[in-house]
């Protein structure tokens, strides 16, 4: 159940980041080729961040395992801040992709619709 509230806050915020997308840069898309890139430009963004936050973690496990007790906690937990921040602005950039993905589904959508023309 706590998923499912989840999904309808991070909806609400994929709502929003469209809405300011679309202000910014119009409803549609052109084309396929402009949805692909766009896409793939935020989904870039998210795995750089998660990487990053792969590092961190990384670096914490090894810590950890070797019980390496002379590693400060202090730097322990910095390493966990800068995962933590990393993974935020993975979420913020996944909002992104799934904003880029609703505007690519509304660009073919649009576009599978009969053109009518009027005289």
């Amino acid at each position: 159940m706590a998923m499912e509230g989840l999904k309808l806050v991070l909806k609400d915020a994929v709502k929003t980041e469209l809405s300011r997308a679309a202000e910014k840069f119009g409803v549609l898309n052109k084309n396929d080729h402009e949805s692909y890139a766009i896409i793939l430009e935020e989904w870039e963004e998210m795995q750089d961040e998660i990487e990053n936050a792969k590092y961190n973690l990384e670096e914490f496990w090894q810590w950890s395992k070797d019980n390496k007790m002379y590693v400060a906690t202090e730097r322990k937990v910095q390493y966990l801040k800068y995962m933590r921040e990393a993974m935020y602005n993975a979420l913020a950039e996944g909002i992104q992709v799934i904003a880029m993905l609703d505007k690519a589904i509304a660009t073919e959508v649009h576009n599978a619709q009969p053109q009518t023309f009027d005289e």
